[in-house]
């Protein structure tokens, strides 16, 4: 057996042992380091989220990503595209001012990412929606070289 796949098989059985009683992943390797996971009880963003869709939110202007990764947050959590935005409960909570994530939602609205319905004195009712067919992931990105 060669050496490369000696050390492929040791870091298989040291990672996957114990597993199933529930022990820690840990990196194989010291030069590793573990991918960072949440804990038991803390909140984390579900995904996959399209990366052509967080592309177009980080060319905003503003707290426009911010407020992008929130809804990414609370579809994730209410599994529907579909949701009520309590902006003050929501910009609390992440740190943000209200009218800071009103305006982000107006400027993910006006990209074509969201589309928001407003009533008087009500919370804004957010889509989610496809991204824009105008934006491209470099090949560096896509996991892809040329």
């Amino acid at each position: 057996m060669t050496e490369l796949k000696r050390r492929h098989v040791d870091e298989y059985r040291y990672t996957h042992a114990g597993a199933h009683q529930g022990a820690p992943r840990t990196a194989a390797r010291t030069d590793e380091r573990p991918v960072p996971r949440h804990r038991n009880g803390e909140s984390f963003l579900k995904g996959p989220i399209p990366l052509n869709w967080l592309i177009a939110a980080g060319r905003l202007p503003g707290k426009a990503t911010q407020v992008a990764i929130i809804l990414w947050h609370m579809v994730g959590w209410l599994r529907k595209n579909e949701l009520v935005f309590p902006t003050g409960r929501c910009a609390r909570t992440f740190g943000i001012d209200r009218n800071t994530a009103a305006r982000g939602l107006r400027a993910l609205e006006a990209a074509g990412l969201v589309q928001v319905e407003r009533g008087k004195c009500k919370s804004p009712r957010v889509v989610l929606l496809d991204a824009p067919k105008d934006v491209e992931v470099g090949r560096e990105l896509a996991g892809t070289s040329s």
